[in-house]
């Protein structure tokens, strides 16, 4: 539903199943975390409003927030970000390999235009 831009089926579901909301993939993951990985912030929203868990752990480890600044230059990722922060994520959270959402940031530095946005969002400026 959400790689395919199912905003109306997404709600359904959520409406039908509201356990769905922290159902975890086999590999850990929930919707959430998939959204963010998607960049998706139409249902980054929906699913913080259906009280989707902004710090939980999932594959490897990685919080909703880890997976919204991996793979993706600054424009794409800073609304999500934005959102997540706006409901308590927590950057400072470490995955399995220890590693917290700024470390993540400056691993990836040559895909980001500017990382000091994604940054100061991080630190709530």
């Amino acid at each position: 539903m959400i790689e395919a831009d199912d905003e109306a089926g997404l709600k359904l579901a959520l409406t039908r199943d509201p356990k769905l909301i922290s159902a975890k993939s086999i590999l850990g993951d929930t919707l959430l975390h998939e959204a963010c990985r998607e960049k998706k912030l139409w249902a980054v929203t929906l699913l913080l409003e259906h009280g989707a868990a902004p710090n939980a752990p999932g594959d490897l480890g990685f919080t909703p927030l880890h997976c919204a600044v991996r793979d993706c230059p600054v424009a794409r990722a800073e609304p999500v970000v934005a959102r997540l922060m706006k409901h308590h994520a927590d950057p400072s959270l470490r995955d399995a390999s220890g590693a917290d959402v700024f470390q993540h940031v400056v691993d990836r530095h040559e895909i980001w235009d500017d990382p000091s946005r994604i940054v100061a969002l991080l630190r709530g400026h």
